[in-house]
């Protein structure tokens, strides 16, 4: 899967339609998101899927303001373990615990 590094370089006069934006978008609240936009440049993610990364792009079109993406390299697989049930985990910490 392809993951995006999303840079915001200069909010060009619009630092607090940027800033209510990051709040509803990620969920900062305001004062972390204010920090953010009166300290640029700020990396906003470094791993960030190509969805979340199309918001973004719009958003920062829309507004006209500097920002960079960075398409990072495709990561390997994370290798998986079989799923098991919430019954057979309790089981386990029974187990563990007689």
């Amino acid at each position: 899967m392809r993951t995006y590094k999303i840079r915001l370089l200069k909010c060009s006069g619009k630092d607090q339609k940027i800033s209510a934006y990051l709040q509803l978008l990620t969920g900062l609240d305001k004062v972390m998101a204010n920090r953010i936009v009166s300290n640029l440049p700020a990396t906003l993610f470094d791993n960030l899927d190509e969805e979340g990364m199309e918001y973004f792009k719009e958003a920062f079109d829309f507004y006209e303001v500097e920002y960079e993406i960075t398409p990072l390299e495709e990561t390997c697989e994370v290798c998986g373990y079989p799923s098991v049930s919430y019954t057979h985990l309790r089981a386990h910490e029974t187990r563990s615990n007689l």
